[in-house]
């Protein structure tokens, strides 16, 4: 049984799907066990040892002032323990997910232990701090421009990297990272999810919603994700649709909430819009999927999102959710691949023409929802996902 020393950039427990399923799940079928280093607001203790599903968590107690300060001194703290830690465990690979200092403490792992550091990237950490480099407090501008200096220098050790998707390795190319290092690593879908007729009635029902249709977004709703946009687009597919559909929104930070249910009340169309929150269940986001008529994948084509594998579009298709998104390139490179949904530009007249489309053809959006389904079952499973990354440990990584 091979092992991963695995410092992850998520709070224990992580719902995040490639952790949850890939590797504290399903890798373990193939010989490979994974220790996560991870943060934790519930420890009592400095670092307390947890299960997570087939896995095993170090925790380590996240302060309750999260500050520059606490941040560093926990930093330091951790480096101390990461060491010995390593050492004992003897892991065959330190993998670090988007951390920098993760990074520099892999590195110093790499070199003590004689192992290959694999760093996986899941999104542009880079861009996000030049971006606040630029703008803000000058303290934060400076720590971000600092953080970015060292995310430059450190990326260029790891024996592999796996970024989220093929266009952020060829933005790494274009940085003189070395092509034959680069494994892209996209997202996907988990094909062990089961949802049940009754159970998606019984959340429509729940949401006073059992006899409406339902178009559904689910995901981030903060500004950046720009959903003003989707607001102006439903108020005119409203002129040519059936009454009795519904814009149906989950997920979302409070603060958003407000801020799209009084743009929503300004085009007012509140009446045809529906903001759930976060659902108590991530599978009730599923059973409403699996009733939905389609999704929506409005995603602004800007630096941050160019690079994105977006998890909305492999869950609402793996469920038979046809899709409508944009053209960014791994979301209009699957729509296309698939025929299971719709691909267009990121503007205004043609998602109308095409949710309108497709909210009176129903037949025909089933037609699509069966062909994208048919086609992440058959490409893009978490199980598919974690055989490449199996492949990309065993011939390019260990020795």
């Amino acid at each position: 049984m091979k092992k991963i020393l695995f410092l992850a950039d998520r709070f224990y427990p992580s719902t995040e799907v490639q952790l949850e399923v890939v590797y504290s799940q399903l890798i373990q079928q193939h010989k490979y066990s994974v220790v996560f280093i991870m943060r934790c607001r519930e420890n009592k203790k400095l670092f307390e040892v947890k299960r997570y599903n087939s896995s095993i968590v170090i925790a380590v107690k996240s302060p309750r002032r999260d500050n520059l300060f606490t941040r560093q001194i926990i930093n330091v703290t951790l480096l101390g323990y990461m060491i010995p830690i390593a050492i004992r465990l003897k892991p065959d690979i330190i993998q670090v997910r988007n951390w920098t200092w993760g990074l520099f403490m892999g590195i110093i792992i790499r070199f003590l232990n004689k192992i290959p550091l694999v760093f996986q990237y899941t999104y542009p950490r880079d861009y996000t701090l030049q971006q606040k480099a630029q703008q803000g407090k000058i303290a934060s501008r400076i720590r971000s421009f600092c953080e970015l200096f060292w995310l430059n220098y450190f990326i260029r050790y790891p024996d592999a990297i796996l970024p989220i998707s093929n266009t952020m390795k060829k933005a790494l190319i274009a940085q003189g990272i070395k092509t034959k290092i680069i494994y892209p690593l996209g997202m996907g879908y988990n094909s062990i999810i089961d949802i049940k007729s009754k159970e998606s009635d019984r959340i429509k029902n729940d949401l006073q919603i059992i006899n409406n249709d339902i178009v559904m977004y689910f995901g981030t709703m903060d500004e950046g994700r720009k959903l003003e946009f989707l607001m102006n687009v439903w108020k005119d597919v409203l002129t040519f649709v059936d009454n009795n559909l519904i814009l149906v929104l989950t997920g979302g930070e409070l603060s958003n909430i407000e801020r799209l249910s009084k743009y929503a009340d300004k085009l007012n169309i509140s009446n045809r819009v529906l903001f759930t929150g976060f659902l108590k269940n991530r599978k009730d986001v599923y059973r409403l999927l699996k009733t939905a008529l389609y999704s929506v994948s409005p995603i602004p084509p800007t630096p941050m999102y160019n690079v994105s594998s977006p998890t909305k579009l492999y869950e609402s298709l793996g469920l038979g959710c046809p899709v409508i998104g944009n053209d960014l390139p791994e979301q209009g490179a699957v729509l296309r691949k698939s025929k299971g949904g719709i691909c267009v530009k990121y503007d205004k007249d043609q998602f109308v023409k095409a949710m309108t489309y497709l909210a009176n053809n129903k037949a025909h959006s089933k037609k699509l929802g069966n062909q994208g389904k048919d086609y992440v079952l058959k490409n893009r499973s978490y199980e598919h996902i974690t055989h490449d990354l199996v492949k990309i440990y065993n011939n390019h990584v260990l020795p």
